[in-house]
């Protein structure tokens, strides 16, 4: 039973970095005033978080593309 609690305790460890990295960055963010959050795991330095890439990614390409519109036409994000 003891070994259980050492490999959990190393697993929170272990998982807790990029979990603080990201609160730290959010706090930041909320000190500065944004109106919109964004997580950028790159800019955090935490890997393997393609999920979050792509849908960065996504959002800065809807974005880009909604400055681009007439205004008052609907902006479609999935495209």
């Amino acid at each position: 039973m003891a070994w259980l609690n050492i490999i959990g305790i190393l697993i929170i460890f272990f998982l807790s970095k990029p979990a603080l990295k990201a609160l730290n960055d959010y706090e930041r963010q909320q000190k500065e005033g944004v109106t919109e959050y964004t997580f950028d795991p790159v800019k955090l330095g935490i890997k393997n978080a393609d999920y979050w890439e792509r849908r960065l990614e996504r959002r800065t390409q809807a974005s880009s593309s909604a400055s681009d519109d007439k205004p008052g036409e609907p902006v479609n994000p999935t495209a």
